[in-house]
């Protein structure tokens, strides 16, 4: 019997699309026919590989999400520019792809439940689908919470187009509800890494398994300046703003400043090298990226944005970290951080190097901190491989299919 075709959807940041190839990897060595369909800058690292890719939205109109991203100031308004400017954007793309290749055999989908392309060819086509979340389900807002109205009045009529489009009626539910519905749910973190008051119950996250963290791009960034570097260098801080970020002069300033001001070494990590003060202090090193299962394992501490993959990576290494969120599910990452006692946050609207130095000097010397990260560390399940997660996807599979 033929295994299915399955195709992949990705929007977002490397944070989004590495445990998608990671997962596409595994499915494609196990004989599956995978294809990812994600935003055109990350089609070298789909074809990287061995995956078949196609485009569904351009860098310009990611490019836009971003600057209009940094503009947002209400509550709220990442999520509104989110969907406006990424996510209805790679809808059409993604729906007419899938509508052109659903008659060339069994087909299975599996994307985040905001690849509303894959969610609307589901249902018109009768196509299973898988949704994979890469972090939990957040509290939602009560349907008449004064944001949840504004944002279902808003999207649910971009929904409605949309579906109107694919040969379908209007939604039977707000936007907000709709994500939530209908869904074969599998979440790639455990069970332990939900917090009470900051993600919503363990029944609205599906089938819960672990981190994916193999890194599709791993072991092709060393070099010998970085061996050097760890070898001259013990255990540095990692300043790292994300994949997604562009404008970070101020974050690296403050990074170059508060390391000198502690003495210690320091690895920059951004491919927006222009943003980085040039030329660095004498214990300090920029890198355009290196893969965080390579790197965190020698780090002593690490100042990041609060991605989830980031802040999970992170506290598998066991490494005291400081957060400075800008959107998204990262300022519940940086609340878990100070509920798990592994860091501290810092206010990127007040960035300031001394005061990035202060918080830093007190994680990298509290008994506590370094407590609390060995005990985070030591709830990775070792048993709990790719393959582990993969024969758990597989079985979601066969029973979607």
């Amino acid at each position: 019997m033929s295994k299915p075709a399955i195709v992949i959807g990705a929007i977002g940041t490397h944070g989004d699309l590495n445990p998608m190839l990671t997962l596409g990897s595994e499915l494609a060595r196990r004989g599956y026919r995978c294809s990812v369909l994600a935003g055109s800058w990350q089609e070298p690292a789909v074809r990287k590989v061995g995956l078949e890719f196609h485009p569904i939205l351009s860098e310009v109109q990611f490019r836009q999400f971003n600057d209009n991203l940094r503009t947002a100031s209400s509550p709220g308004a990442d999520w509104i520019t989110f969907f406006y400017d990424a996510v209805f954007p790679a809808t059409g793309p993604t729906f007419e792809f899938v509508r052109d290749h659903a008659t060339r055999g069994d087909m299975v989908l599996i994307g985040a439940s905001h690849v509303i392309g894959l969610r609307l060819a589901a249902e018109r086509f009768g196509i299973p689908m898988v949704t994979t979340n890469v972090q939990p389900e957040s509290l939602r807002p009560s349907r008449d919470d004064e944001f949840a109205i504004y944002m279902n009045g808003l999207l649910t009529r971009l929904l409605d187009q949309h579906r109107r489009n694919a040969g379908l009626a209007a939604a039977s539910l707000p936007f907000i509800e709709w994500l939530d519905s209908d869904r074969t749910l599998v979440s790639l973190f455990p069970e332990w890494f939900l917090v009470s008051g900051i993600d919503g119950p363990a029944h609205a996250q599906g089938t819960m398994l672990d981190f994916i963290f193999d890194d599709p791009q791993a072991g092709a960034h060393a070099s010998r300046t970085i061996d050097a570097f760890l070898a001259a260098h013990d255990a540095p801080i990692v300043f790292t703003a994300g994949t997604g970020a562009t404008l970070v002069r101020e974050f690296f300033a403050a990074a170059v400043d508060s390391a000198a001001a502690l003495s210690r070494p320091a690895l920059l990590l951004t491919k927006a090298r222009e943003q980085v003060p040039d030329p660095l202090p004498r214990g300090m090193l920029h890198v355009d990226y290196l893969p965080f299962a390579e790197l965190l394992p020698y780090a002593g501490g690490i100042v990041h944005h609060g991605g989830i993959g980031t802040f999970a990576q992170s506290l598998r290494a066991g490494i005291p970290q400081i957060i400075m969120p800008g959107g998204f599910d990262q300022f519940g990452n940086a609340a878990k951080a100070a509920t798990f006692g592994v860091g501290d946050r810092i206010d990127p609207k007040s960035l300031d190097a001394r005061e990035l130095a202060s918080k830093l000097d007190g994680v990298l010397h509290s008994a506590d901190t370094a407590r609390s990260c060995r005990a985070y560390r030591n709830r990775f399940d070792p048993a709990h491989t790719l393959e582990w997660c993969c024969d758990a996807i597989e079985a979601v599979l066969i029973r979607a299919a």
